[in-house]
Formats: C-alpha cells, structure tokens, sequence
C-alpha cells in the first residue's frame, strides 16, 4: 500500500497539473489500507493527511487529521497512537495558524499538544506567537511568513511499514 501511494505522491511531484488528481489517488491507496486493516484506521487516516499537508493541499489534509484526532481521543491510546495523536495536533496546529492565520482554531490544537508533550517546540512556539498576536497586533501576510518562516516551511517525512511475524511495525524518519 505504502509503496503505492509513494508512487502517486512522487507523480504529483512531477507534474503540477494532475498534482490534485494523483494525491487524491495516493489517499483513495490510504483509504484502502484503513478498509483492509482496520485497526491501522488511525495510521491510514495520518497519512492521508500528511500526503495532502506535504503537497501543500490544506483543506485535504484537514479532515483527514480530525478524523485521526476523533478516533483517537475516544481511546485508550498504544504509544505509535499517541505519537500519530501529536503529528495530527501539530499539523492541525501549523495548517491554522501559519496558513490560515485563524490563531483562534490553532489555539487548542497547540494546547493539547502541550499537553501530551510539554517540551514540543512547535507547540510552545506556536501558542507564545497566538499569545503574542492577540494581545500586540495583526500581522501583514508577508511579516508573518518571515518572522514564522521555520515553522512556515512544509516538514518532510519518509514512512515505511513491515510486517514481521504478523505484526506490524512503523519506521518513520525526518527527510
């Protein structure tokens, strides 16, 4: 499934305009895994979103991360779980509030990252700047980009998962 969907997501990298068209395909592959396994729901879910969110298609990624965000919250979460539940509230956070600016919808996702993981970086940067510009002042579209500009730039992930001895395992690494 994975090496799939990689091959849809490099495709649309190729060419920008059936870019929307293949990352549709490479998460429909997604929705196939999340069908056939079940209990990798959550998994597939994530990486429809992030495939979306890579491709800079926002309003893709977004649902994608809720429905991650609402299974997962409704659980007993496993540790890969919990660590899918931070990406989702990190992306969801980036997506809000330096895309979108809507500081006020980033907000939440930023606090229960905090709380699931009080030393992420992201969050606690991403919840002083929403402190930040609600209390001083709205920034232009271009002031923002450039005193956000780390966080502005798109992250890069390579995952891969392998079945060993009927269970599965996830590797994920940063590009």
């Amino acid at each position: 499934f994975m090496k799939l969907a990689e091959i849809y997501v490099n495709k649309a990298k190729k060419n920008a305009e059936t870019k929307v068209q293949n990352i549709e395909k490479a998460i429909s592959v997604y929705d196939k895994l999340a069908d056939k396994y079940p209990s990798l729901k959550a998994f597939a879910k994530l990486q429809e979103g992030n495939t979306a969110f890579q491709s800079e298609l926002d309003d893709m990624a977004i649902p994608a991360y809720e429905e991650v965000i609402k299974e997962l919250e409704a659980k007993q979460c496993d540790a890969d779980e919990v660590g899918y539940l931070k990406q989702a509230y990190q992306y969801m956070g980036f997506i809000y509030n330096y895309d979108k600016q809507d500081f006020e919808k980033a907000k939440p996702y930023w606090e229960k990252l905090l709380q699931l993981d009080p030393e992420n970086k992201y969050a606690r940067k991403g919840h002083k700047s929403y402190s930040r510009i609600i209390r001083n002042k709205k920034y232009s579209r271009a002031e923002f980009q450039k005193e956000f500009r780390f966080f502005y730039t798109r992250l890069s992930y390579k995952i891969e998962v392998k079945m060993y001895n009927n269970k599965i395992y996830t590797y994920l690494w940063t590009l």
